[in-house]
């Protein structure tokens, strides 16, 4: 049975059962990465959670990404609303160090980085 497994090597000592539902999963399709936005299916279940939590109305389609991490996540947000030229003050921390990917995403955007000190409990 082909398979595409890109970079990466599959598990031989899985047990049947795995077997069987990634089989059955290649069949239906689902064997390639998912959009870079995330499954439909799970973007529209997390536009129902935010309005049920939340009272916010979401288009899952429009207004809801699934990133693969919180690095990729965090750039995102970053790229998002940093234009070339801003400055960047740093205050992302996490117990007690900068998060590791944060330094260097300002370059990427060709932003002006400027730290301060970020006070924790």
């Amino acid at each position: 049975m082909p398979s595409t497994f890109p970079r990466a090597f599959p598990i031989l000592t899985a047990p049947k059962f795995f077997w069987k539902k990634v089989g059955e999963y290649v069949l239906q399709g689902a064997n390639q990465y998912a959009p870079m936005s995330g499954l439909p299916a799970l973007r529209e279940a997390i536009a129902v959670k935010v309005k049920a939590h939340y009272g916010r109305t979401l288009s899952a389609e429009d207004e809801v990404t699934v990133t693969s991490g919180a690095t990729e996540a965090i750039f995102d947000a970053i790229a998002a609303v940093v234009s070339p030229g801003d400055e960047v003050y740093e205050h992302i921390v996490f117990d007690d160090r900068k998060h590791h990917s944060f330094v260097g995403f300002d370059r990427l955007i060709d932003a002006l980085q400027r730290s301060r000190l970020t006070m924790t409990s």
